[in-house]
This record gives C-alpha cells, structure tokens and sequence, in this order.
C-alpha cells in the first residue's frame, strides 16, 4: 500500500461537506464529485473539478519550477515526466461547469476553486 497524490483543478471535499452529504443522504458520485478508492481511509476522498496530474511515493523526487511545471518520476529521476499543473482555459471552464451543477447547499461548503493535491492510498 503507499500514498498517491492526485493533483487537481478544482474542488476537493472537506469535513463539513461530507457531513452534508450525509446529513442530505446523497452519495458523493451521485452529487457529481468524482471519487478514488483509498484502502486505509475512514472516508472515501472527492472533490470536483479535473485531473491534471498524479503522484506517488515511488517518486525519487518531485520537482516544482517557477514556469509551473511538476517533474516527477515512477521511478528515477532520469526519467522524470513534465506535466502542468497550471490548468487550461479550457480545464478551467470544466471544472467551473462541474462545480456549479452541484447542489447549493454543497456547493457554499467547499473551497473556492484552485489547484490542489487530493490524498489517497492504494
């Protein structure tokens, strides 16, 4: 088992969130957040919005240069994969449209838009 990181643009759910959503009887899925299993979790973790990269343990290193690229390796550093985490416009305009059909109720219970690391396990 080890940890995964994955990086978004978007939303991800907090502790009152889930509370909500259990309070309302919604599942996360059905209330348009995407989901990851986590095998050593108390709780699923979501958020809404879009992927714009993943990470993990099995990393030699990570990198994060000014121009707001993450290098990271699934083994060496040698063979370390440029990816952005500075979202297009049209990653942007995904993750508003997804964040703004979910219910109100959830929606003022989230942080604002940005770009995150979602934690979760294998």
């Amino acid at each position: 088992m080890y940890t995964i990181g994955v990086i978004i643009y978007g939303s991800p759910t907090g502790d009152k969130a889930r509370a909500w959503l259990k309070e309302n009887g919604i599942d996360d899925e059905k209330a348009g957040l995407e989901t990851d299993y986590s095998g050593n979790a108390d709780h699923v973790p979501s958020y809404v919005g879009v992927t714009l990269g993943k990470i993990d343990e099995t990393t030699d290193a990570i990198k994060i240069d000014c121009d707001k690229h993450l290098m990271f390796s699934g083994g060496t550093i040698d063979n370390a994969q440029p990816f952005s985490i500075e979202p297009t416009a049209e990653q942007i305009d995904e993750a508003q449209f997804r964040f703004y059909v979910l219910p109100q109720g959830l929606q003022k219970l989230m942080p604002p838009l940005g770009v995150y690391i979602v934690w979760k396990t294998s």
